[in-house]
This record gives structure tokens, sequence and C-alpha cells, in this order.
């Protein structure tokens, strides 16, 4: 195609601006939140590239064919690493055509070119928009399936991330956008006690069936699942789910570490939802292994070494600790008669020379019978 003298000058002037690619970059930022895991690096590169193919399609006067427009598949395979969705990408795209015409209409009002050649060269530029628009989506479908699992590769890989923390100020930014978190909203973080396969899909489905309508982000490793929720959910049956505080994504792995000294204090029969509320002083009994095992020799050993069985002596100590020293609450919860109850914490204090009316005997024994549940995990 000839192009008239005033048309190449506008082009060659197009080709040659400086007041394209830094436009296109800020308006993208301010427009589209999911660009906030790209670089102004790539984003300008990107525009760069658009503003070569669309001079030369102006030039030529014809839009290029959808599989010459290799811009297109390189876009989409650079945002779909980066985690940006489909959408995004076209939205990104319309926004570097918008600034390329919103120069080209400027440039041409400087240069005195006539309306109907700017308006013919601005259907042009929108021909080559549809055309890049149809590329990318082909591009998309090629590559759905493999950037699906590239995007939720790159979410968990977040996610571990700010609950192993703290990360530096890019990679948190790009964190946020790529898990649509608010980096001033409180989450809760979680972790679940070890499963096989059949029972984390089950913990799932449960997890999600608790959030609907919120914030759940859950991520296998191992065979435990970790994450983030934006409440502390009831109880879930026959879950075991320990919980930090709920805090802002900075402060995430402070809060995740919590959840996961509550998950060591917890015992493995204990199902439902734990927290520093929940369990209080019983936090602290695996932090100190020695004191644990003092304890249990102090209290559980010498119940052991008698003749017979300690588990009806502990079973009943067990219950009159968690009726709250009541007996006839302990005596009902066992089935058993109030006389019996008392003979068998009458046997207690004989065989450890302990009283159970003594304050400490009462803490150092709630410790150890804690210390052993725990031991049995």
């Amino acid at each position: 195609m000839t192009v008239p003298r005033a048309t190449s000058a506008l082009l060659n002037a197009l080709e040659a601006d400086g007041h394209v690619v830094g436009p296109t970059v800020s308006r993208i930022r301010e427009e589209i939140t999911a660009y906030a895991s790209v670089s102004d690096a790539a984003i300008a590169a990107a525009a760069e590239r658009n503003l070569r193919r669309a001079v030369r399609t102006l030039r030529d006067g014809t839009v290029p064919e959808m599989q010459d427009i290799w811009e297109a598949d390189t876009s989409i395979k650079e945002r779909l690493r980066a985690g940006v969705p489909i959408e995004d990408v076209m939205a990104g795209f319309r926004v570097s055509i918008s600034c390329i015409q919103d120069r080209l209409v400027e440039l041409a009002a400087e240069l005195k070119i006539e309306g109907s050649e700017v308006v013919r060269l601005t259907r042009v530029l929108w021909k080559l928009g549809d055309v890049f628009s149809a590329q990318a989506a082909s591009s998309y479908r090629q590559y759905g399936v493999a950037s699906e699992l590239a995007e939720q590769r790159l979410r968990d890989e977040m996610l571990l991330a700010l609950l192993a923390g703290p990360v530096a100020a890019e990679s948190f930014d790009r964190g946020m956008a790529v898990l649509g978190l608010d980096r001033h909203g409180l989450y809760v973080p979680f972790v679940t006690r070890r499963t096989d396969a059949a029972d984390s899909a089950t913990l799932q489905r449960a997890l999600a069936g608790h959030s609907r309508g919120e914030v759940c982000i859950v991520v296998p490793k191992g065979q435990q699942l970790l994450g983030l929720m934006s409440r502390i959910p009831k109880a879930i049956d026959d879950v075991a789910l320990a919980v930090g505080p709920a805090t802002e994504p900075a402060r995430l792995h402070n809060a995740f570490a919590v959840a996961k000294r509550v998950l060591d204090a917890t015992a493995p029969t204990e199902l439902g939802v734990h927290s520093l509320d929940t369990l209080g002083w019983r936090l602290g009994v695996p932090m100190d292994s020695e004191l644990a095992a003092f304890l249990r020799k102090r209290h559980l050993d010498p119940l052991h070494r008698t003749r017979g069985s300690a588990a009806p002596i502990i079973a009943a100590v067990r219950a009159f600790l968690e009726h709250n020293r009541s007996i006839p609450l302990a005596a009902d919860a066992m089935h058993v008669h109030v006389n019996t109850l008392r003979y068998r914490l009458a046997r207690f204090e004989e065989l450890t020379g302990e009283s159970l009316s003594n304050t400490d005997t009462i803490i150092e024994l709630s410790w150890a019978l804690r210390s052993d549940d725990i031991a049995t995990s």
C-alpha cells in the first residue's frame, strides 16, 4: 500500500515518539489491579511491541492474519506465568491500543492530518485489536489447562511463602494480587492433622462448605492441609483443625506459627477447631519435654508400677479434673458409684504420696496427663 507523505510522517513520528509507553504503564497500573504481579519493565516491553506492531499495520493498511500476530501469543504466555487472568490480559491490550490511538490523534493534530485519514487509521487500529483478541483467546485455549495448573501452583507458592514469611515487598504485593487478599484485611491461618488423600479431599470440601462466600484458600503440603480463612469456622465433623489468631497478611507467618503450636498441643483424639482460646495453658505442654517427662514420672509412673491396671485410677483422676473436682459429676460421667470414684482417687493419693486437695498437685497432674495424651500422637 502506498502511504501518503503526510501519513508516513505521522507514522514515523508515532514510532519514534516517547509518549506512548509511559502512559500505557500508568493506565494499566491504575485500571487493572491484576497487573500488580507484573513489573513495569514487562508492561513497558509489551507496550513497545504493540506500538511497533500497530505502526507496521497502519503502514500496510491491512490487518495481519490472526496466526501472524505473535505478540498476542507472547503476551498471553507472559501474563499467565504472572497469574494475570485472560480477561485482564485483554483489558491490558485495549488500554495499550487506546494509548496508541490517543497519541496518534495528538500527533495528527500537530501535523495537520486530515480528519478522514485519522478516522481511517483509527479503524485499522481497532481491527488490529479485534484480531489480537482473537489470537489471544486462541492462545489461551491452547495453554488453558497448563495455565490453570500454573496459576494454582503460583497461588500455592504465594500462600506458602506468606505462611513461612516474612516476604519482600515486591513478592508481598504480587502475593496479594495473585491470592486476591486485602493487605489490611484480617485472615485466620490454619493447619490440619496428617490425613490420607481421601480424607484430605473430604476435608477440603468441608472447609469450602463452611467458608462459602468468604475467603478460604487451601494448600496441600505432604499429608497436611495449610491455608487461611476469613474467620475461625465452627466445628467440622471428624476433623482436627488448628488455627492461629486473625491477623493482617504481612504478619500471617507469626499467626501460622501459633497455629502449628496449637496443633502440636492438641491430643490425637481431640477433633474440632482448636485455638489459643480453647487450649489456654495446654499450649505450653509440648514446649518443655523434660518437664513433661518429670511430671509423668512423678504422678503417673507410680500408678503403672502397682499391681493391677492403672487405667481405672487414671480414668478416675481425669474425670475428677475434667469436672472441676466434683465427685458426683465425675462419677456420673464414668457411670460408677461415688464411693468407687472416691476409692480410686484415694488409691492415687496412696500410690503417689500426693494430695488431690493440693493446688500444685492439681496443676502438675493436669500437665502430666496432657503430655501423656500428646505423646500418643
